[in-house]
């Protein structure tokens, strides 16, 4: 074979190979973009849209996610204090005993003993005061004042005679210190200080059966001093109105009197304790 027909197989080679070059394709591919059928170019721009709506919120959803996933942090209500004034009202039911002893001079009496009334029932009356906090402690001074008028009376009779004795608690009141435990709203505390109450013992003694006839009496009427301890629970229904309940022990101490029948021919000495119950509705300042 020439060196003529070598080149021109060789120049047919390089030719077809052209025709399959990708450039060479993608031109004719253009070129035949003009036959291309319409619903074609239809569902592609359907694609690309449905590409750029779908995306524009899940670019948003990313930007803002974080928001959506913060948990909820409530506000946190204030602290109670119990700190201030306050006043209020208070009643309760109060067992009391009142422990008479008799004595007499002449040995003839000592048949008429000794005896116990307990004057008790109702009480109501008010109280008011102030605390201090500090953290969970509450310190405080209170005052409280009440009325009762309550009374009982006991007698007994011997061959000799009869002897009949009396009670009666009027008023009461009480000056005290307070320190307690607060849990926010609701206050365990103890109490104790200073009692005071109106009271009145009498003694009747009839001995008009033995050696000689004695109609003898005696009554006092004072104000005792003593000493009252307890303790309770209140709580706060608002920044505003409290409620309590309490129990609390008083001796008041004793009171005497003589038995008298022209002379005196003898004493009566009464010893007065009580314990009450109480509940209370305050309002603090």
């Amino acid at each position: 074979m020439d060196n003529w027909t070598l080149l021109r197989r060789q120049v047919e080679i390089s030719k077809r190979r052209s025709d399959t070059s990708p450039f060479l394709n993608l031109g004719r591919f253009v070129l035949r973009g003009k036959q291309m059928n319409k619903s074609a170019l239809v569902f592609a721009v359907i694609l690309v849209s449905s590409v750029a709506l779908y995306g524009v919120p899940a670019k948003a959803a990313d930007l803002y996610g974080g928001m959506k996933d913060d948990p909820y942090i409530a506000p946190v209500p204030p602290v109670f204090s119990w700190t201030g004034y306050y006043v209020g009202l208070q009643t309760g039911y109060e067992w009391n005993r009142a422990k008479h002893q008799l004595s007499f001079a002449d040995d003839s009496f000592d048949i008429i003993g000794s005896g116990t009334t307990r004057p008790s029932g109702w009480i109501g009356g008010g109280y008011t005061g102030y605390n201090w906090q500090s953290q969970n402690w509450v310190f405080g001074v209170e005052g409280d004042f009440e009325g009762g008028n309550l009374s009982d009376s006991r007698s007994w009779t011997y061959p000799e005679g009869n002897t009949q004795i009396k009670s009666k608690l009027r008023w009461q009141g009480s000056l005290r210190g307070r320190v307690g435990w607060a849990a926010n709203k609701t206050l365990l505390y103890m109490t104790a200080g200073w009692a005071f109450a109106r009271a009145e013992a009498s003694a009747r003694v009839d001995f008009d059966n033995g050696p000689i006839d004695v109609l003898g009496q005696g009554t006092s009427t004072k104000t005792l001093n003593g000493w009252t301890v307890g303790g309770g629970v209140e709580h706060a229904f608002s920044n505003n109105v409290t409620l309590r309940l309490e129990y609390r022990y008083a001796d008041y101490g004793s009171t005497s009197s003589s038995i008298t029948d022209g002379v005196s021919i003898g004493s009566q000495s009464v010893d007065l304790d009580t314990h009450a119950i109480r509940v209370g509705a305050g309002w603090k300042f």
